[in-house]
């Protein structure tokens, strides 16, 4: 019981934002083809919710990105545009579960995925602003750390 409430303590004070955020905000940018595209399907059931990558585009999220390397330390870019058949429902569980996700390098931890926001673009899908930030991890030391993943509480995408 005791250990539940900690934990229970740890993630309130992180959703109030009392516990660091482990990543540096950099100024936001405009999107551009470099961004890399990655549709991803949410589905919810009882008690859960999840989110899979797709190949095709139908009822999906899109989430683009940006990896690259500031100040010899991984930094990232990236925004995310809703589908507009989503739900109300499935728009703030889709937020939800963005915002308490985090990137991993294989099993490192690189950067949580609060600063990922919603953005409707405009002349095209990359016409938005991408807010990035710069990680805690040293470039050096990813290298060798594996593919990028985006794992949420009974939630993982590869991307």
């Amino acid at each position: 019981m005791l250990h539940t409430r900690k934990i229970a303590l740890a993630i309130g004070l992180l959703l109030l934002g009392c516990v660091s955020q482990s990543y540096t905000p950099l100024p936001p940018e405009q999107a551009n083809a470099t961004y890399k595209k990655s549709p991803i399907e949410f589905r919810t059931g009882v008690g859960k919710s999840t989110i899979t990558p797709l190949n095709n585009m139908v009822n999906t999220a899109l989430l683009y990105l940006r990896f690259f390397e500031n100040n010899k330390k991984i930094a990232v870019c990236g925004y995310y545009v809703m589908p507009e058949n989503f739900s109300n429902v499935e728009r703030q569980l889709f937020i939800s579960s963005i915002a308490g996700a985090s990137f991993y390098a294989g099993e490192t931890r690189l950067v949580s995925t609060d600063f990922l926001v919603a953005r409707t673009p405009g002349a095209n899908e990359y016409d938005a602003q991408a807010n990035c930030v710069e990680t805690d991890v040293a470039i050096e030391a990813a290298r060798s750390l594996g593919k990028i993943t985006i794992v949420a509480p009974a939630t993982k995408i590869v991307m």
